[in-house]
């Protein structure tokens, strides 16, 4: 997100309602929430919006995060490995 966003991010522990915990519990993969809506989107409102250059800068945070998993990450330094 900061290479996106081109600033530094903010950590928060936040969730949201879903599936994700048991995704998290079946897969055993983790989960990560990406936050790029701000409050005025009324989330599950009648009037729900999306600023489209904040969903540009989460496409964009999207692929560095793809790439960077690619790059980086394996189930064995994620404590995912099932074998």
């Amino acid at each position: 997100m900061g290479r996106a966003f081109e600033q530094e991010i903010l950590f928060t522990r936040e969730g949201g309602s879903g599936p994700a915990a048991d995704l998290q519990d079946v897969l055993g993969a983790p989960v990560l929430f990406l936050g790029i809506s701000v409050p005025s989107d009324g989330w599950h409102s009648i009037d729900e919006k999306v600023e489209l250059d904040l969903l540009a800068k989460g496409v964009e945070t999207a692929a560095y995060l793809w790439t960077d998993l690619a790059e980086h990450w394996s189930p064995q330094a994620a404590g995912t490995d099932r074998a």
